[in-house]
């Protein structure tokens, strides 16, 4: 499995297991061919605390993007406020759900799906999943001036 050779490489971890996965994030682009923009694979690994430290050289994980490994605690995770973005963007959400429901039978969707699109959209929508609240994502999918209005109030400087 990647995941096995990407923990190993990446952080030093070696596991021995199929870890299950719990959430999928999929972007569809309007491309004519179908191909997918991004698609991404959460699971969920158990491990003992370690300190992190792959098997690359470190201009190799440098080139991945990442350039600092540490351990979150949850509420840390909520209440950050710095300017790394974790991602999925509402991870502490997602996570306090995972802690309280378990693992999901399948994977959760993440992210804009096409496949949820409105009925008024008919080529090339996508549904919003971006705030981690159903209701929430519905209406800024199904309402585009509920859309409008949250994207100028995001931008109000505070």
């Amino acid at each position: 499995m990647a995941l096995r050779r990407e923990l190993l490489e990446e952080a030093g971890l070696t596991v021995n297991t199929d870890p299950p996965y719990v959430w999928r994030q999929e972007v569809v682009t309007a491309d004519p061919d179908g191909k997918i923009g991004i698609l991404n694979d959460y699971v969920l690994v158990r491990t003992a605390h370690f300190d992190p430290r792959g098997l690359l050289p470190d201009d190799d994980i440098a080139a991945e993007g990442i350039d600092v490994m540490r351990w979150w605690a949850l509420s840390d995770s909520a209440a950050y406020s710095g300017p790394d973005l974790f991602s999925p963007r509402d991870l502490s959400s997602l996570l306090s759900d995972l802690i309280a429901g378990g693992v999901p039978r399948t994977p959760v969707p993440l992210g804009l799906r096409a496949d949820s699109a409105p009925a008024w959209c008919h080529t090339g929508c996508m549904a919003l999943h971006i705030t981690g609240d159903t209701a929430a994502d519905t209406l800024l999918t199904e309402n585009p001036l509920a859309l409008l209005v949250g994207m100028l109030l995001d931008q109000q400087v505070r």
